[in-house]
């Protein structure tokens, strides 16, 4: 969670995906939110312990359009919409403000 709140800061993300390679390409595991860490007091737990995971997530399959893509994210109230590819690796983030 640490690490989270350090790129949260330095960047002013608002929401991270979670990928098992840490990196763009990755499976899709989850995303944070500010919702996720605004109370976390404890920066030593497990992103899986509060972040909200990958069945639970509103995703997009690559080669959405932004129209198509914003039109999820206000069906589905939601901030940020991952894109994955056919194996379910994540290749793109949509904002609502993109």
């Amino acid at each position: 969670v640490g690490d989270v709140v350090a790129l949260k800061e330095e960047h002013g993300y608002s929401g991270i995906p979670i990928t098992d390679t840490g990196e763009m390409g990755g499976k899709l595991m989850g995303i944070v939110s500010n919702r996720d860490i605004t109370f976390v007091t404890n920066q030593s737990m497990k992103l899986s312990e509060i972040m909200t995971p990958r069945e639970k997530l509103s995703v997009a399959k690559q080669g959405v359009e932004l129209t198509e893509a914003n039109e999820i994210l206000k069906e589905t109230k939601k901030g940020k919409l991952p894109v994955v590819n056919e194996n379910d690796e994540l290749v793109a983030l949509i904002a609502r403000t993109d």
